[in-house]
């Protein structure tokens, strides 16, 4: 098990969840890119969100969308989760 976190920007919602399956699916350049960047991305969140399992990395994921994307609108750069 690869264990992960994830956080809104606004710390109101943080979970862990196992990030494996994205790692056996990932390319090498992307893993490097991941390791490059300090092993903090959304692209790990993005792509498993959507998976049986990861309910509640879904409900995270949508809750930054709809409640903290509003408030991004002046810096697109802000990342939300």
């Amino acid at each position: 098990m690869i264990h992960a976190t994830c956080h809104t920007a606004d710390n109101v919602r943080c979970i862990e969840f196992d990030a494996t399956p994205w790692f056996n699916e990932a390319d090498a350049p992307s893993i490097i890119d991941l390791a490059q960047r300090g092993w903090v991305s959304t692209a790990i969140a993005d792509s498993l969100e959507r998976r049986r399992g990861y309910e509640r990395l879904h409900d995270l994921v949508e809750y930054a969308a709809k409640r903290l994307q509003p408030e991004s609108l002046e810096d697109p750069t802000w990342e939300t989760f």
